[in-house]
């Protein structure tokens, strides 16, 4: 019996780590941000608010409507045309704030574990991000307006774990949302509560070594 008992806890052997992309790979100020934009007579952090409590909104995570529509709409609330409605979606955004350590840290996974991507994000995210998310570092990178799920639905981190043919036991998933944290654990993935202040290297090494003390 004891043979059973440790060969039915192999799959405990971490082999996959999915990140969060918005709050963990990269920095997320918009909402701080009170730079005023002339144009609109109102700051980053107040269009922020505008933009992502839209009815519309919910929908552009999912697939459901485009960008485009979005910034029309907006455009239209606050007098101005849709070239310049369009224009303001652009600027809104900005070049991503990348977390630099933290990709190096992700890079030097690469061989040692699977690595994922699963975002809650925009369809036009994934060529404003292309640049450090890519094929090359990651084995599987979902955006939710493509795959028309949003965490934390019990659906889309199982359509993750089957791209990276891992089960949920043998994946750690890191996210700076709870709610998010907590639906990823539902499925019985191995979840990591990101903050600035976390120690993510010392957090991934508890996990992975208390996984292979329970398979000895």
């Amino acid at each position: 019996m004891a043979f059973i008992w440790r060969y039915s806890m192999r799959s405990e052997v971490i082999k996959a780590i999915i990140w969060d992309m918005g709050g963990v790979l990269i920095e997320e100020k918009l909402t701080a941000d009170d730079t005023q934009i002339p144009q609109i007579g109102m700051s980053i952090a107040e269009l922020a608010q505008m933009v992502f409590y839209h009815p519309l909104t919910p929908k552009l995570f999912v697939g459901e409507e485009h960008p485009e529509k979005l910034w029309k709409v907006i455009g239209d609330e606050l007098n101005i045309s849709n070239d310049e409605a369009q224009k303001l979606g652009v600027d809104f955004w900005g070049e991503p704030i990348w977390n630099y350590d933290l990709l190096d840290y992700i890079t030097s996974l690469k061989g040692k574990y699977k690595l994922g991507v699963l975002s809650d994000a925009w369809i036009t995210t994934r060529k404003i991000v292309q640049e450090e998310i890519h094929d090359d570092l990651f084995d599987a990178i979902m955006f939710s307006a493509k795959e028309g799920l949003r965490k934390p639905d019990p659906k889309i981190f199982q359509r993750m774990l089957s791209r990276l043919e891992v089960t949920a036991e043998e994946a750690i998933f890191v996210d700076d949302r709870i709610n998010n944290v907590q639906g990823a654990e539902q499925v019985s993935i191995h979840g990591i509560h990101y903050t600035p202040e976390i120690d993510i290297q010392e957090r991934i090494n508890q996990i992975t070594s208390n996984a292979k003390r329970q398979v000895l």
